[in-house]
């Protein structure tokens, strides 16, 4: 079972040695811990019967390949018991609640929809593999004529996703970029998804449906439907098609081709979003609470992402979940709790409309590190490394600078920059490294309006 452990921010050193004691594992057991519990309370002196909430405050593990039946979040435990109590049929407490309610059904009548389904589709063989064969047939647009967007898409998997051979790429689920120290694709398993979607809907990739029919469903309505967090696909193009693409993503005349491209801004507010609602979740499901992610809450979270830093999102995010946790914590119901986040979220928006937050610097979360579909569309096309946690996406869209050094900008500035309020002009000119290419009309003036 592969598992990651996490620790909560500002955790003592102390306390974090306690935790990573406790999830330690033997390597040639993969079922054995490193420590029993009598051993860890001996070693730091301590009660057996404190450890538990030690561990529950201190850390968490994720699960990888363990994933919610109705939503996908990923599977989080506090403790070794609750860890050899999980299995692969899992729904979040939110998701068993909704299914409980629709369905009102148990595991048995579970399986006999499931086996009607695998019969249904075996039914239909000769019809889902004729409009695979369809979809895989349909031309394949030449290299030269992908629009910008796309062409990164393509590349981003290609980096991410793609077998040592580049023929196929690996199906998300058992992407490597969902280990730790591993390349993610986007912020999001949902952005993920769109992004293979889009290609396979252009025909750039194409479906290997011969390794697996899980990826395949028959919907309500009799419908094939693809899950593409399950789908094997191959790549339409060859090793040196994808080579020239290469070579040329890396060039000045690409970047300004993003940069101009109708959809650019859009991808760029859809990744920081992305990021906020894995943030979003993550610090609510540490705090046993599952706000729904719906339009009002989508609403505010694409106010901060186009008006201020990650870094000031992080705190209005996390802050309103800690004021949603007190409350659920003195006694209110955990939905009622969940629900408040979404205003507490908004009233930390009014205070930075107001006031910028200059506390203590956040960094990124040790479980959301910056994906590459970031680090491509943003920071190499702007010039600044994890460019949207330092400064706003108004900001950089407005002046479209490439090359700042930011370790020369005043971090007060810097920080004052996600204030409406503050004039660009503050920055100092005379600090910052601006590209000087003169046919590039993507590279104005700093300031210019």
């Amino acid at each position: 079972m592969q598992h990651r452990v996490y620790y909560q921010p500002y955790i003592e050193e102390s306390h974090k040695d306690l935790c990573k004691i406790y999830w330690q594992r033997n390597t040639d057991k993969k079922a054995s811990f490193t420590y029993s519990v009598p051993e860890i309370a001996e070693k730091f002196n301590i009660s057996k019967k404190e450890i538990p909430q030690l561990i529950r405050s201190g850390s968490y593990l994720l699960l990888d390949d363990y994933f919610c039946l109705g939503c996908n979040i990923q599977r989080i435990v506090r403790t070794r018991s609750e860890l050899r109590k999980q299995t692969k049929e899992w729904r979040c407490e939110k998701c068993a609640f909704s299914w409980s309610n629709n369905y009102h059904a148990d595991r048995q009548v579970r399986e006999v929809l499931e086996k009607q389904n695998r019969t249904r589709l075996s039914e239909m063989s000769n019809i889902v593999i004729n409009q695979l064969n369809h979809l895989n047939a349909r031309k394949t647009p030449k290299p030269g004529k992908l629009n910008i967007v796309d062409k990164y898409l393509l590349m981003i998997v290609l980096d991410v996703l793609a077998n040592n051979n580049t023929k196929n790429i690996v199906t998300l689920i058992n992407n490597s970029c969902i280990l730790i120290d591993k390349k993610r694709l986007s912020p999001s398993l949902t952005l993920d998804i769109q992004i293979l979607k889009r290609l396979h809907t252009k025909n750039l990739l194409t479906i290997n449906y011969q390794e697996s029919y899980r990826p395949f469903y028959i919907n309500e309505k009799g419908d094939l439907e693809i899950d593409y967090k399950y789908a094997d696909f191959n790549f339409s193009y060859n090793n040196e098609q994808l080579g020239v693409l290469t070579t040329f993503l890396k060039t000045e005349d690409a970047k300004c081709e993003l940069i101009n491209h109708p959809e650019f801004s859009k991808w760029a507010e859809n990744i920081i979003v992305h990021e906020l609602i894995e943030y979003l979740l993550i610090e609510s499901a540490y705090e046993s609470l599952y706000p729904t992610i719906g339009a009002n809450i989508l609403t505010v979270l694409k106010e901060l992402a186009i008006n201020y830093s990650l870094n000031n999102c992080y705190y209005a995010v996390w802050s309103a979940v800690q004021y949603s946790a007190k409350f659920f914590r003195k006694g209110a119901n955990k939905k009622h709790a969940a629900n408040t986040i979404v205003k507490n979220i908004e009233t930390n928006l009014e205070k930075l409309k107001a006031t910028p937050y200059t506390g203590k610097p956040f960094q990124r979360h040790n479980e959301l590190s910056q994906s590459l579909l970031s680090k491509r569309m943003l920071d190499d096309t702007f010039g600044i490394e994890d460019c949207s946690f330092k400064l706003p996406l108004k900001f950089l869209l407005k002046n479209c600078v490439a090359n700042i050094n930011y370790n020369s900008i005043d971090s007060d500035i810097a920080l004052s920059a996600s204030s409406a309020n503050t004039a660009v002009n503050n920055l100092n000119i005379g600090n910052i490294n601006i590209l000087n290419h003169q046919k590039h009309s993507i590279y104005g003036k700093l300031g210019s309006k």
